[in-house]
């Protein structure tokens, strides 16, 4: 009796031992598979960025994942902070992306714009251009004496030479596109030249300068750029019609820094390099007279090529920027209404004018880069901001004869487009002799 009471209770005792244990495993088995997902979870979190947002955070997530896949790396071994939080990575990647290279071709293409329109406003802010067929005749009171007595603005119709001497300043921000980051900019530049042949018909000179421009962005990246230049310039014109012309070379001297990573740790690391720029502007007009105004509705082309060499970065986070080139050809229409023959009592003469014209942008093509991260095979194709493919520009200007062979001008530009505003204001001296 006691025997088989001892192996029923024994086995009871058993069997719920048995359950206990399974009950055990039971709510073990979840509470360590929750572990490991959170541990791996965890683990996961920094070992690779996650999908970026835009085109060009996407390109920087591919390339850095693909470095991690390949060398085992991970995001807090490549970088110390570790961006658990989305904004926290999208800022890391958008300071890994170099977009500030991809955006000096748009930067680039307005210093040599800039340039091109400054040689532009010393053509049109001269007598020969503003004041055509004024003052037609000098001799007797009763008119032409003789075929030599015919004068243009005063000046006897042989050749002379001027010097010039203009200062710029430009203003401009461009807008985000989704890609690259929002960029401001500033340019200030001398321009300089002489006539070396120049009569009634026309002119031709050479002209040189030198611009600065700073450039900063929302990434907290800084660029400036030191550009000389030098070029030749035409103008041909009678009463009816006029043709200018403007070619230009520039030597563009580059130093970038940026800002790699996301506080408290952050890393600036930079590169100096150069690019050339050619650019060219033709314009032809028409002269349409009324008794004190004159009006030209004229068309012009531009074209700007530019070539950057390649850029080494050093440090942390630092790239390797391939060498780019960048093509636009501009399509320009528009107009001018030039106030004329206003002489004030001491003999100044005042020549007030208001300019207008609409550009179309004809080639299209993508400002972009090719970047690579130091010591390693990340890489990645980077978009900049883009240039305004359709732009407009407006502004007065104004050129006043002190005496004869020596004038002041100067001319303010409002210039909008896509994501895009900028000012220009421009002063100059002429002096014929």
């Amino acid at each position: 009796m006691h025997s088989k009471f001892f192996h029923i209770r024994f086995g009871f005792d058993l069997r719920q031992r048995r359950n206990r244990d399974r009950l055990t495993w039971f709510g073990a088995v979840p509470a360590l598979l929750l572990l490991m997902a959170v541990g791996q979870a965890m683990i996961a979190l920094p070992s690779r960025f996650r999908n970026g947002h835009s085109r060009n955070q996407q390109q920087v997530v591919s390339g850095m994942n693909h470095l991690i896949d390949t060398r085992w790396y991970t995001v807090a071994e490549l970088f110390p902070v570790v961006p658990y939080a989305p904004e926290r990575e999208n800022a890391l990647v958008n300071s890994l992306s170099g977009d500030i290279y991809a955006s000096m071709p748009t930067i680039g293409l307005q210093i040599a714009g800039n340039s091109l329109r400054t040689v532009s406003n010393r053509i049109i802010n001269t007598d020969l251009f503003l004041n055509v067929a004024d003052e037609p005749l000098l001799g007797s009171a009763t008119g032409l004496s003789t075929e030599s007595d015919l004068i243009v603005r005063g000046q006897p119709s042989v050749s002379f030479a001027s010097g010039w001497l203009q200062g710029y300043g430009v203003s401009g921000r461009f807008g985000s596109d989704g890609n690259a980051s929002s960029s401001g900019y500033g340019i200030g530049g001398l321009a300089y030249g002489l006539d070396l042949g120049r009569d009634e018909t026309g002119v031709f000179g050479i002209a040189l300068g030198n611009s600065f421009t700073s450039i900063s962005n929302d990434q907290s990246d800084t660029a400036r750029v030191n550009s000389l230049q030098v070029g030749i310039y035409a103008l041909k014109r009678n009463e009816i019609s006029y043709v200018f012309g403007v070619l230009n070379y520039g030597h563009n001297l580059f130093d970038v820094n940026r800002t790699v990573g996301v506080t408290p740790t952050r890393f600036v690391v930079g590169s100096s390099y150069s690019g050339d720029q050619f650019g060219s502007y033709g314009e032809a007009g028409l002269n349409v007279e009324s008794r004190n105004v004159r009006m030209q509705p004229f068309v012009g082309m531009q074209y700007v090529s530019l070539s950057n060499s390649q850029a080494s970065e050093s440090g942390l986070g630092g790239l390797s920027i391939a060498a780019n080139n960048f093509s636009s050809v501009q399509a320009h229409l528009g107009g001018r209404l030039i106030a004329h023959r206003l002489t004030d009592s001491r003999g100044r003469r005042w020549t007030p004018y208001l300019s207008g014209r609409w550009a179309w942008e004809l080639l299209n093509e993508q400002a972009s880069t090719f970047a690579t991260l130091q010591t390693t095979s990340a890489s990645w194709t980077i978009a900049g901001n883009q240039p305004a493919r359709n732009f407009g520009l407006i502004g007065p200007g104004l050129t006043v004869e002190l005496s004869r062979g020596i004038s002041l001008f100067g001319a303010y530009e409002f210039q909008w487009g896509s994501n895009f505003r900028a000012q220009t204001g421009t002063g100059g001296l002429l002096i014929t002799y």
